[in-house]
């Protein structure tokens, strides 16, 4: 099952063009990450992570919550790993 519950946005505004026209989703992301002995291999994990996109000039970005997903999700597959 696919996890939304990603709490409340944190922009309230676009930082491009200052508009309230934001469209919150959640998008696919791959994240590859170095790891091993001297980190020379990678592995990559697949994410789900929130996006907020401008309705008004198109720019999206993630915040803070994104980041969290992803380094939660990239620990997770280096314990799986060292297993």
């Amino acid at each position: 099952m696919l996890n939304t519950d990603f709490g409340e946005p944190l922009d309230k505004l676009c930082p491009k063009c200052g508009s309230a026209n934001l469209i919150h989703s959640v998008e696919a992301q791959a994240v590859r990450f170095p790891y091993g002995p001297g980190d020379v291999l990678m592995a990559t994990v697949d994410v789900q992570v929130p996006v907020t996109t401008c309705g008004a000039c198109g720019d999206a970005w993630t915040d803070a919550r994104a980041e969290s997903v992803r380094e939660e999700a990239v620990l997770q597959r280096l314990a799986e790993l060292k297993a």
